[in-house]
């Protein structure tokens, strides 16, 4: 999987989706992406984690009681993961299939990095609500 892959911006009526493998430092340099979530993350993101952290990293880390994860629920922000699940084939053998998910941030968070890991979780995008952001009071 190329890197290059997930990173993408789509704007619709109601949400902004953004590929999970963008740093910080390209969202906030990308004039095609809000500038309310582009300021959210040089006031709060910035303050906790590095400008070279992915959101991916960043969302998989997430933790309850920070700052990140207040601003983050307070807009509602949901996260597009993939889980493996196995697929048994008529043959008997099994195969892995990648079945897409839409989550919110909050119970994303409520998980452990390492349950993540065991349930081989993979955040592929970030989803914020353009209501959200709307009303979200800087």
């Amino acid at each position: 999987m190329e890197s290059a892959d997930y990173k993408y911006v789509s704007d619709t009526l109601s949400q902004i989706r953004i590929g999970s493998r963008y740093t910080y430092a390209e969202l906030v340099d990308n004039a095609d992406l809000s500038h309310k979530y582009r300021s959210m993350i040089r006031r709060f993101f910035l303050e906790e984690v590095s400008a070279d952290t992915t959101l991916e990293s960043h969302l998989y880390y997430l933790m309850p009681g920070t700052v990140s994860y207040a601003v983050y629920t307070a807009v509602g922000a949901k996260a597009g993961i993939y889980l493996p699940q196995e697929k048994i084939l008529r043959d008997g053998s099994i195969e892995i299939v990648w079945k897409e998910e839409t989550v919110k941030l909050r119970d994303l968070a409520d998980l452990s990095p390492e349950e993540k890991k065991k349930a081989g979780i993979f955040i592929h995008e970030l989803i914020l609500s353009k209501a959200g952001l709307t009303a979200f009071a800087m």
